[in-house]
């Protein structure tokens, strides 16, 4: 997944209520990691323009 292929926000916020539900299965869950990895994938692009700080976007969330 790459960040044209996002996820809507309409279906990220239907897999919140399907994993506060206890009901998401492991395609979903799969899903979910690809839009994380994804995502992660941006904050690091994002980095060097120091957005975040002069430690960048994991340290700013507290990730080691």
């Amino acid at each position: 997944m790459n960040a044209d292929e996002l996820m809507t926000e309409k279906k990220l916020n239907y897999y919140r209520g399907l994993l506060a539900a206890g009901k998401l299965d492991a395609n979903q869950i799969s899903e979910l990691f690809d839009y994380i990895y994804a995502l992660e994938d941006l904050l690091d692009e994002a980095d060097h323009e120091d957005f975040y700080g002069t430690e960048g976007w994991r340290y700013a969330l507290g990730v080691d």
